[in-house]
């Protein structure tokens, strides 16, 4: 299905583009084509984003256990084992986006995770130490910080005004020195099952291996997404011998890593965090070295309260098992997952309004929301 959907959106794309020329009809050859000012003003956004996009090298530790049989006595019928750890190191590549002047940078979880040693290297060719500052595991989203001799400048967008329809560019590393480049549409936005916590960016751009952190590139040249590159193995028996993230829909691998064999498959529609919970999370991080929940201690089925938690902040407002939860905050909410989202971005310890149904009637419970652990 979604292979059939890019097949639409490309076809659309190509109709949409044939419909501008003969609009403004072919010009002599004398002067320049619609299609050659287009080229100049993709070079122009890519060329003014790439100093704010990074390599990310980071040196991983890797502790295989092993264990050797010696030749010796056999007390008691059994042959003395002994266990020894096998260490090697290997290097992740991948990708960050430089999120303010001060030399911070966002990137994911897996690029950077379980990292010895992390190497940043800008568009210029300067290369520096960068230090973790921090990750958030439920949003892949992590935090390093880089000193830097010469000024450093970033172009961050507002992700609230990307919807389905709007034309993006990915700008990321690779394997080499040069940075990759694609050019697509927004597909859609979705909140993942197993990412609630915010809304996902979907897009028809072809992600490469080392394009995990890169960026999502409005027609402003302005960063608006944080690329999460999701791959899966030809072979899935091999699936346990790499370490992956998660499971959504096919495996989310780590594209850093180099598949040592294996062949790797690129989804025709990827995913993006939007650069505004980026920044939300950056700056918890870069604050408190970690990011706070609103919790609310209900369990459910759809929108209805199956069980609530004894002592949670839903409990201590009254709400009741059977009850069915229609607003926060007086923003009416539709699905578990939306509702999850509002409530885990919001601070805990803040008063919420919670409306709910009961027996035919719409009542609101003031609820102070405790942190999720």
């Amino acid at each position: 299905m979604e292979r059939k959907i890019c097949k639409i959106q490309n076809q659309l794309l190509i109709t949409a583009l044939t419909v501008v020329l003969f609009a403004c009809g072919f010009p002599s050859f004398a002067e320049e084509s619609v299609l050659q000012l287009m080229e100049k003003e993709f070079q122009t956004i890519v060329k003014s984003v790439q100093p704010c996009v990074v390599k990310i090298t980071a040196t991983c530790r890797v502790d295989v256990p092993n264990a050797q049989k010696l030749p010796a006595q056999k007390p008691r019928g059994r042959m003395l084992v002994q266990k020894r750890e096998l260490t090697y190191h290997h290097e992740k590549i991948g990708s960050g986006i430089l999120i303010d002047e001060a030399g911070h940078i966002a990137t994911t979880v897996g690029v950077v995770g379980g990292a010895t040693e992390i190497k940043v290297t800008f568009a210029d060719g300067q290369c520096r130490q960068a230090k973790l500052l921090g990750i958030d595991a439920p949003t892949d989203i992590a935090v390093l910080h880089v000193e830097s001799d010469t000024p450093l400048k970033t172009r961050i967008g507002n992700s609230d005004r990307i919807d389905t329809g709007s034309w993006v560019a990915t700008v990321g590393t690779s394997y080499g020195q040069s940075p990759t480049l694609s050019f697509g549409i927004v597909s859609g936005r979705e909140i993942l099952e197993d990412r609630p916590f915010y809304e996902a960016i979907q897009i028809n751009t072809a992600v490469s291996p080392g394009n995990s952190g890169g960026a999502i590139v409005n027609t402003s040249g302005e960063i608006v997404g944080l690329i999460v590159a999701t791959l899966a193995p030809s072979n899935p028996a091999q699936i346990f011998d790499h370490p992956f993230l998660g499971i959504q829909d096919g495996w989310f691998a780590n594209p850093s890593i180099p598949n040592n064999g294996i062949m790797m498959m690129t989804r025709e529609i990827g995913f993006a965090i939007p650069v505004n919970t980026v920044q939300d999370v950056a700056k918890q991080i870069i604050r408190d070295g970690r990011v706070r929940r609103g919790w609310l201690g209900v369990y459910m089925d759809g929108m209805q309260v199956t069980k609530v938690v004894e002592n949670s902040p839903a409990h201590k407002a009254g709400i009741l098992r059977q009850d069915v939860i229609v607003a926060f905050n007086d923003v009416p909410v539709r699905t578990f997952l939306e509702l999850r989202k509002r409530i885990a971005t919001s601070t805990p310890d803040k008063r919420v309004t919670i409306s709910i149904l009961r027996d035919g009637q719409q009542l609101q419970r003031d609820v102070v929301l405790a942190e999720m652990e």
